[in-house]
């Protein structure tokens, strides 16, 4: 039997971050029916800072039925000769925080949740590299703002194709 498909309301009144606890919570439902509501975990999601944002976006591509997966590009530390040395990571420069695929299209997100956080250079290089391949990049810096650009983004390329 095949289960109706979740859908994002976007002209919902509800906050996204509720709506998003909502839809997870009926995603949980479908995929283990046979689990009463009581014993499952409530999810939380949050946007007070940059984990929290890329928690919660991460999730909103789950239930939407896209993929996303955090990309991790800082570097690590090593102890050479009894001290810490930091070795940049393997990652292209500039990456974004989040890749993510709906519905075909490429999506970069770069999350940016405190106030006044910029793009370094790099960022805008890799940004501009993103979108002269076809690909979608955004900047999220709070949960409304990043569904409103997301939805806005898909439209224009659904548009132009």
């Amino acid at each position: 039997m095949k289960l109706p498909s979740i859908q994002w309301d976007r002209n919902s009144a509800e906050a996204p971050l509720k709506q998003l606890v909502r839809l997870v919570e009926q995603k949980q439902y479908q995929d283990r029916p046979s689990i009463p509501p009581h014993a499952k975990k409530k999810p939380v999601f949050r946007e007070n800072n940059a984990n929290e944002l890329t928690k919660s976006i991460i999730a909103f591509f789950e239930v939407i039925g896209g993929h996303a997966e955090r990309i991790n590009s800082m570097g690590r530390q090593l102890i050479r000769d009894g001290k810490p040395v930091w070795v940049k990571g393997a990652g292209t420069d500039g990456t974004a925080d989040i890749s993510a695929t709906w519905a075909g299209r490429s999506i970069k997100i770069e999350v940016k949740a405190t106030k006044g956080e910029k793009q370094s250079d790099k960022q805008k290089q890799y940004q501009e590299r993103i979108e002269q391949a076809g690909g979608i990049y955004l900047i999220a810096r709070n949960m409304d703002g990043f569904i409103y650009m997301f939805f806005k983004a898909v439209e224009v390329r659904s548009n132009e194709g």
